[in-house]
This record gives C-alpha cells, sequence and structure tokens, in this order.
C-alpha cells in the first residue's frame, strides 16, 4: 500500500506523521519561495525600525555655574553698597559648587537669602535650584550656612516621574539615563502631552526639556 495510507500500530487511522511527511514534499517546492520573501521582509524590516530613530527629547534639571557665579558676585556688590548693610560683616562666595553665607544673625541671613534669590532669577536661576543647608551659629549672634546648587535629578524622583507618565498612559517610553530622563515617541504629539504633564507634576526642584529629536 501506498505511504499515504500507512496505519498507525492500532491499524485504524492512516499515519499522520506520513500524511504531513507527504504533504511536505508535494508543497515544499512551492511555499519555500513564500517563506524566505517573507522572512527577509520582516528582517528588512526589523532593520528599518533600528535605523530610523523615533522622535525623543530629555528632562534635566540642569544650573549654569557661571551665571550663578555672576549672581553671587552682583551679591556681593550689592551688600557693600546698602545702607543696611553698612558695617556689617556679613559675606557670601561661591566655591565649586557650595554658596556659603556669613551673616552678622537671622535677620541679615533672611535678607541675603532675599537678595541672593532676586540676582538668581536675573540670571535665569530659579530659587527651587538653590538647596539651603542647616544653618550653623558663629560668634555670638552670627550665623554660617551652606548652600548646594540642585543639579540632576536624583533617582527616587526620576522614578516617580517615570511611574506618574506610565500612569496616564502616554503612548510614549521612558528611560532613566543617569541623572536625565529620555522620552521616546512615534509621535511629536505625544511628546508635547508628556511635557505639559510633568510641567504640572509638584518637583522639589526646577526642570528643563531639551534635546529634541525628529
Amino acid at each position: 500500500p501506498s505511504p499515504l495510507f500507512s496505519q498507525e500500530q492500532s491499524g485504524t487511522e492512516p499515519g499522520l506523521q506520513t500524511v504531513w511527511r507527504f504533504f511536505l514534499q508535494l508543497f515544499a517546492p512551492y511555499m519555500a519561495p513564500c517563506f524566505a520573501l517573507k522572512i527577509r521582509r520582516i528582517i528588512s524590516l526589523i532593520r528599518e525600525r533600528k535605523c530610523v530613530p523615533m522622535p525623543s527629547f530629555d528632562i534635566v534639571s540642569e544650573v549654569d555655574r557661571a551665571e550663578a557665579d555672576n549672581a553671587v558676585q552682583n551679591v556681593v556688590r550689592e551688600i557693600t553698597t546698602r545702607y543696611d548693610f553698612k558695617g556689617s560683616k556679613s559675606t557670601i562666595e561661591m566655591k565649586d559648587g557650595v554658596i556659603s553665607i556669613f551673616a552678622d544673625d537671622d535677620m541679615k541671613l533672611r535678607q541675603m537669602h532675599e537678595i541672593l534669590q532676586g540676582h538668581m532669577q536675573k540670571r535665569g536661576i530659579e530659587p527651587g535650584s538653590l538647596d539651603y543647608q542647616k544653618e550653623e551659629p558663629a560668634a555670638g549672634q552670627s550665623v554660617r550656612q551652606q548652600v548646594l546648587l540642585k543639579e540632576g535629578i536624583s533617582k527616587d524622583v526620576a522614578k516617580d516621574i517615570v511611574k506618574k507618565i506610565k500612569g496616564e498612559k502616554f503612548k510614549v517610553q521612558t528611560a532613566i539615563q543617569g541623572d536625565e530622563l529620555r522620552v521616546t515617541g512615534k509621535k511629536r504629539d505625544a511628546l508635547q502631552e508628556v511635557i505639559a504633564f510633568v510641567k504640572g507634576l509638584k518637583v522639589d526642584q526646577p526642570l528643563q526639556f531639551k534635546n529634541f529629536r525628529d
């Protein structure tokens, strides 16, 4: 009998494996080129997808140290000419990104905070970029204080932003890259929606959006 109709050991059903082999032998010459063409097309699409970058942008938190230093120098000039600081020993300086303030008393310290923030804003630096450290007592009523510049997005803040973006179901991908975030999406409109959303979040430091790529 023909192999196509060979029976299993039970003797009641044709051998399924034999039928399948016969089917492949009969139609393989016609199917193989089609499958090969489809596989080549799939590989081509994958390569094209990898080579063509999608629109993206970065979320960062940066401070221009040169502008911050200029702001501090302007504070120095102002307190040396202001009448209410006449005879004061209050000083302020910036070194390696750290601002050091020495004030005669708490009142003078608060005044220097206001002056510093005003000059920072004039230089394009938001007050939220200043991280005031704990005040330290000095001689008499005088006090010292260091002010750090908030640079880079901490891991905890970055994770929180990513979680909130995902919670809104935006059609984007968000990845943490060091102290920055990269947002990628197929459509520019989706990226604009994410920017508007992140701007509305309550974050304890200023964020900037840069490196837009189409």
